[in-house]
């Protein structure tokens, strides 16, 4: 039987790479047995070798973007992870860093490329540090900590990051504290301690903080102290307490704006001011000073919130002005607008306390206009007529001080009426002249006693003609006292006139002359006594009596005498100087000469022989 070959049956792609992979392996394990593990060593080294070519030459054929964009990140290798990371960085903003990041912080911790991949995660983080201290410093806390927390927990940089953002809060921290010790002084008004606690701001590691906080921060606290400055100047008007004062302060304080550090204590003023000027309206409502109560509530701005008080001190002033004309038609005009303060309003028991008082007043006003009815006739009859009407307002009322005015006014002029003739009759007998015509004029005028109107014109009269009393009984003891100093006999003009006592109208001419007659008897006496001393004719004699006439010199009556004789000793010194200088004995002369005064006609001369004498003397002792 002839054998036929079987025909082959068609296979499948994988029935056909099962055979070739089993002929592959059958003839692998012959050459093994062939060659044994020598030969399996020299092929595993040629597989790295060409893995390693392929990947290199893998990595480098990548060298655009696009090469990134259509990779399927599961199945991607770690050098192409690797590589688009690094593409991605290049964007240099915070999200490309972070997407580098995120695309190779996966990988497995011991892969092949993890030190490079973590030496590119260290600068990357840092990059986005950078970008995050540029926020911090820009003043952007909040987004600066915000990319900070973007940053894997995992990665290697996480302990420069957690020092970074440390470091970012402490600093913060810092700058609020400062902010908050610059709040408290400025709340204080300390505007020198708010400037120094600001200042620390400039030494913290923060632009924003140290240059733009502290600029404004300054500047906040400038328009503070400012704004103190004003409310000082309020307080310093609120101080002085008047009126105009009072308004300057409100106008000031109400300049302050809600905003400020010193709006409340300026809010606080403002009520101050308000309850000081209805103060002061309450105490001169009560003085019925009603002009000024009038001001005082036309002043008050409606800001204060006083409409009510103020509408009724405007309506009982002006009630006031019309109760002060002091007629019964013009208080009754002031009791009618006074009753149109009803009940609820915030002056009505004033208003009603003054009704009181001018309802009095009416009738009191009636007994004093019939008073001044009576006593207009200006006898002493009608005078008294008026006093006794007078009388008949009784003590409380208001107008009781008018009353008892009137009353005193008309009794003067009752006194005057009767005690003019006493004074009149007492200057008739003064016109005499005489001691007696005074003496009985002074008797007169005693009659007026010291409870009586003319009482104190009594007593001048009195004592002008007591003075011409003792100016007629004195002036013959002072004449005499002058006639006898006229006679050179001083001690006895002063002995006279000393008899006039300090009481008595010349007293004071008499001390004059007793000062002028004193000096005139020292000058005598001068003369008398220096002119005996010369006499001695001796250098010492004559020298003592120079000094002794010197008050003599001052006197109008013996200074040319004084004169006369200070030269005529000086002559006699300076020829005793001259006789000793014809002696040779120039020393002496000098020490003489030099006792000569400077009043004294030789003088002159003296001086200039004295400096001839002093030359010689000079000359002298060189040729010895």
């Amino acid at each position: 039987m002839t054998n036929h070959p079987i025909p082959s049956q068609p296979q499948s792609p994988q029935t056909g790479n099962r055979v070739e992979t089993t002929v592959a392996a059958t003839t692998w394990q012959k050459i093994s047995k062939l060659f044994g593990w020598q030969f399996w060593t020299a092929v595993v080294m040629v597989s790295f070798s060409a893995t390693g070519y392929v990947a290199t030459s893998t990595l480098l054929s990548l060298n655009t973007p696009e090469g990134c964009e259509s990779v399927y990140w599961p199945l991607a290798s770690g050098s192409r992870r690797l590589y688009c990371a690094q593409v991605e960085a290049k964007e240099g903003d915070t999200d490309s860093y972070l997407a580098a990041i995120n695309l190779v912080s996966d990988l497995p911790k011991d892969h092949p490329l993890r030190q490079e991949i973590n030496k590119n995660i260290k600068v990357w983080s840092e990059q986005v540090l950078v970008l995050g201290e540029r926020q911090f410093q820009a003043g952007n806390l909040e987004a600066a900590m915000a990319i900070a927390k973007k940053i894997p927990s995992g990665v290697a940089a996480k302990a420069v990051v957690d020092e970074k953002v440390k470091r970012w809060r402490e600093i913060w921290q810092q700058g609020e504290a400062i902010e908050q010790d610059v709040e408290a002084q400025l709340n204080q008004a300390a505007w020198n301690q708010a400037f120094k606690e600001a200042g620390r701001l400039v030494d913290l590691e923060n632009d924003y903080l140290a240059n733009r906080r502290y600029t404004e921060l300054m500047a906040k606290i400038q328009e503070a102290k400012v704004e103190g400055a004003v409310l000082d100047e309020a307080r310093d008007a609120f101080d002085r307490g008047g009126v105009e004062d009072l308004l300057t302060a409100i106008e000031k304080a109400e300049s302050i704006e809600e905003s400020s550090y010193s709006y409340r204590a300026a809010q606080n003023l403002i009520t101050k001011v308000g309850e000081t000027l209805m103060r002061k309206a309450q105490e001169n409502l009560d003085q019925r000073k009603w002009n000024t109560v009038l001001d005082i509530a036309q002043a008050i701005p409606e800001s204060l919130n006083l409409q009510a008080e103020v509408r009724d001190l405007r309506a009982i002033s002006l009630a006031g002005l019309q109760a002060q004309q002091g007629t019964v038609s013009g208080l009754q005009e002031a009791i009618s607008q006074a009753q149109q303060l009803e009940e609820e309003r915030p002056l009505y028991s004033k208003a009603q306390a003054l009704i009181d008082r001018w309802d009095q007043e009416i009738e009191d006003v009636k007994v004093i206009t019939a008073a001044k009815q009576y006593a207009n006739g200006g006898r002493i009859s009608d005078l008294r007529a008026g006093m006794v009407k007078a009388e008949e307002v009784p003590r409380g009322n208001p107008r009781y001080q008018e009353a008892r005015q009137l009353i005193s006014q008309w009794n003067r002029r009752i006194q005057i009426i009767e005690d003019r003739p006493i004074i009149n009759r007492a200057v008739n007998l003064a016109r005499g002249s005489s001691i007696r015509s005074y003496q009985a004029a002074i008797a007169i005028a005693s009659e007026i006693s010291s409870n009586r109107a003319l009482y104190r014109e009594a007593q001048r009269k009195i004592a002008s003609w007591q003075n011409q009393i003792e100016r007629i009984e004195d002036r013959p003891i002072l004449s005499e006292a002058s006639n006898l100093a006229s006679q050179g006999r001083l001690e006895s003009a002063i002995e006279t006139a000393q008899q006039i006592s300090s009481n008595r109208a010349l007293y004071r001419e008499a001390q004059n002359n007793i000062r002028r007659w004193r000096s005139e008897l020292n000058a005598r006496n001068s003369i008398q006594e220096a002119s005996n001393l010369a006499e001695a004719g001796t250098l010492e004699a004559l020298s003592q009596a120079i000094q002794t006439i010197t008050p003599a010199q001052n006197s109008s009556n013996y200074s040319y005498r004084a004169e006369r004789l200070v030269n005529r000793w000086s002559k006699q010194i300076y020829a005793i100087a001259l006789r000793q200088a014809d002696q040779n004995d120039l020393q002496t002369a000098i020490n003489i000469a030099q006792r000569i005064p400077s009043q004294s006609s030789v003088y002159r001369e003296v001086r200039a022989k004295i400096r001839n004498w002093q030359q010689e003397l000079t000359v002298n002792l060189e040729e010895e």
